[in-house]
This record gives structure tokens, sequence and C-alpha cells, in this order.
């Protein structure tokens, strides 16, 4: 069965950071368009194709996917708690000389954005963040010096001018807790126009291996990736689904076409 999801079409992104549950959203949240989780480590997201994550030491893991060898998400396995509840922190990185640094990455469109950004201080240590975008060669700090102690989220515009940003939490404090990330649409540039209609792998042509790499998906293969403009194409019936009916209208175009 392919996975389902709610997701704000308005939203590029939303990551709950620390989230015990990727698979799910807490109570008012939805899926941003481009993640079908709410926390990974950096890659292809399985349902959109789109690259976003964690960017940080895998390592040491322990016995959780989304732990990496210098961020933690806090130890709580409760799901659906609220956005702010749970968070991602700074690993010992005070401890080890290191300076703080909680890093994700995300793949954008060009265009400009508004970033909203969640932070706790659960234990009096993590009062003063920034947040720096990195994105095609140039480093820009969005928010500086943050005082906590009169609100825990805080937003910034920002424009992608590459595909590649990189978003980055800092500060000289002991530690830092972000609790939530939301990239909303402001502009942006359009997407590639649609193609062929059962053209999955976006590669010009509709073929057999466009029906293989549906198969594949619809039968939750983690190795086939299907990007966003494939994912349209896919739904060849207009149903709203990517199952084994487009896989069978597919196999009929191939035969049309032959």
């Amino acid at each position: 069965m392919v996975q389902q999801y709610e997701y704000d079409s308005n939203v590029a992104y939303f990551v709950d950071c620390g989230d015990a549950v990727t698979s799910t959203v807490s109570t008012g949240d939805k899926f941003g368009l481009f993640n079908s989780l709410t926390e990974q480590m950096y890659g292809a997201d399985t349902v959109t194709g789109m690259a976003w994550g964690i960017a940080d030491d895998t390592s040491d893991q322990a016995d959780c996917p989304i732990y990496t060898a210098n961020t933690w998400p806090d130890e709580s396995k409760t799901d659906n708690r609220d956005k702010t509840a749970s968070f991602r922190y700074t690993r010992n990185q005070y401890e080890r000389n290191m300076d703080r640094l909680i890093e994700y990455a995300f793949t954008l469109p060009n265009g400009t954005y508004q970033l909203e950004i969640g932070f706790a201080d659960p234990w009096g240590c993590s009062a003063t963040p920034n947040v720096t975008i990195e994105n095609g060669g140039v480093s820009t700090r969005l928010l500086e010096h943050l005082d906590l102690t009169a609100s825990k989220t805080a937003t910034a515009p920002f424009t992608v001018t590459d595909s590649d940003v990189k978003l980055k939490v800092t500060s000289e404090d002991r530690a830092i807790n972000v609790t939530y990330i939301k990239i909303t649409f402001t502009e942006q540039e359009p997407l590639p126009a649609v193609g062929i209609w059962g053209d999955v792998n976006t590669d010009g042509a509709v073929d057999v291996s466009d029906a293989v790499l549906l198969a594949r998906f619809t039968a939750e293969d983690a190795s086939a990736v299907i990007s966003q403009r494939g994912m349209a194409l896919a739904d060849v019936n207009g149903d709203g689904q990517r199952n084994q009916d487009d896989v069978i209208a597919i196999l009929r175009i191939i035969a049309k076409i032959a």
C-alpha cells in the first residue's frame, strides 16, 4: 500500500524535531509538500524524492534511526505530542569542546520563503541561538542571539538561488534545543512543466521502466524513489492515488505506442 499522508501545499517542509514517531504529525499540523516524515537523516524522501533531513555523522545512532553522533532527539517515545514539546538537542557538544551546531539540509526550488522555527530551553542553558542559511555559496545570518525568554519561536524570510540549502543553528550557550522547522512558500520559480502522463522516471518517454519503477514503489520498495514531478505524472488515471491501477494504465499506454 502506498503511504498516505495529509500535507499543506503552502508549506515546503514541516519538520517536528525529535518526534518519536516520524510517520505521524500532531493534532493541528500537516506535512509539507516535500516531506512525508517529520524527521529523517539527510537523503531522498521515499515519497516525494526531495532530499532533506538532519546533516550529521550517522556513526552513532544508538537504537534510533534519527540519533546522530552529535545531536539527539529528546528521549520521550510518546506519539502525537505538540510540535513545541519534542526537540532535537546538541549531544554533549559543550562537554567535548565542540562548537554548538544543529544542521538540517533541504532541497528547494529557487524562490523566496518564510522560515518559522521553534526552540526550547528545558535545562536553562539554551537561551540565545542563532540561525544561518547557506545557499549558492553565500552564508546569511537570518536570526541572531534570539531572546528565548521573550519568545521561543521566530520567523525570517530567505531566498534560494540554487537547490541546496543548509539551515544551521548555532549558539555560544551550553546547548541548543530546536523544536520544529516550518518552511513556507512565499514565491518560487515554476516547477518544470508537466511532461507525459506515465513518465514516472521523467526521462521524456513512457516505457516499461516507468511501469517497473511505479510497481516497485507501490510494493514499498525503499529504493524506488520517485521525484515530485514523477509523482504527478504517475497518477495516470487522475484518482489522486499512485497504485497498481496506474501501473496497468502505463502498460496500456506502452501497448498503444508499440
